[in-house]
């Protein structure tokens, strides 16, 4: 019987191996990298929050103060309209 055969599987099967082995701490490796940068994310994620919630904030200052200035016009528009009408008015 031939052991040519048996011996490339053999050899075969213990590249294989190695190769899982080698794929595996790489695996490892790369995960721990995944995890640090992970870590490293998480202040720039809650900063992130801090900063949409500024922002919501802003966009609400913003049209809250569009909807004070129309309405001042629209105040002092009446407010010249009654000074108008006082001048107008004949007191004597």
């Amino acid at each position: 019987m031939n052991l040519e055969p048996f011996e490339k599987l053999e050899k075969t099967v213990h590249e294989l191996l190695d190769e899982v082995r080698r794929l595996r701490a790489e695996n490892l490796g790369l995960k721990n990298q995944v995890e640090e940068l992970e870590q490293k994310l998480n202040p720039f994620m809650a900063r992130e929050d801090e900063i949409k919630a500024k922002l919501n904030k802003l966009s609400f200052l913003e049209v809250s103060y569009k909807k004070t200035e129309s309405e001042k016009m629209e105040i002092r528009g009446k407010v010249q309209q009654i000074l108008d009408d006082l001048e107008k008015m004949n007191f004597t």
